[in-house]
């Protein structure tokens, strides 16, 4: 039993680190990163089969091999965090959500039609030609440095990342709930 709980603690401790260090890794990405490694290369051109969205912020970026190579890798990120947070749920066993199933599903649907969007490259596609809306200003979204390429890409990405966690903690709720 001991060791289980200290499995749990190495995994933990791993998936703080993957969540918090590998959005970071923007800002020790070489320049011509696609140039010197072919590996990276053929991962990039890999996930651009999958995601548009990695096509766009390519297009508009003013370093774009960093670009291209770091929306790859935060594909990858957001996919292992929907995993570990998912894992962490379960685990935890403790999801005395109190939820209203007419806002969770409403929640639900907006969660997915964001994913799609993103997934399908609407949702950047847009944002990348007419800017964030705010209010009644325009912002524009400017990729010219790594700083707001971490910003914009971290928040899609968690867009995209922590709703299945939220579904699979509302749906562990209900369950029990059910079976009480």
């Amino acid at each position: 039993m001991e060791n289980k709980n200290i499995i749990n603690q190495i995994l933990c401790s791993l998936g703080c680190f993957i969540f918090l260090f590998v959005p970071l890794l923007i800002f020790v990405i070489p320049t011509d990163i696609l140039d010197k490694c072919q590996i990276c290369l053929n991962f990039t051109n890999f996930m651009k089969k999958y995601f548009v969205s990695i096509d766009i912020f390519e297009n508009v970026s003013q370093i774009p091999q960093v670009t291209f190579f770091y929306v790859s890798i935060m594909w990858l990120w957001s996919f292992i965090n929907m995993i570990f947070l998912s894992w962490m749920i379960i685990l935890a066993g403790n999801t005395n959500i109190k939820t209203n199933t007419l806002l969770a599903f409403m929640g639900l649907i907006l969660l997915i039609s964001f994913s799609y969007g993103y997934f399908d490259g609407s949702i950047p596609r847009e944002i990348m030609e007419k800017g964030w809306l705010s209010g009644a200003k325009t912002l524009n979204v400017n990729m010219g440095s790594r700083v707001d390429m971490l910003f914009y890409i971290f928040i899609m990405h968690c867009g995209v990342s922590l709703p299945l966690p939220m579904v699979i903690s509302i749906l562990i709720d209900k369950f029990k709930r059910n079976k009480q």
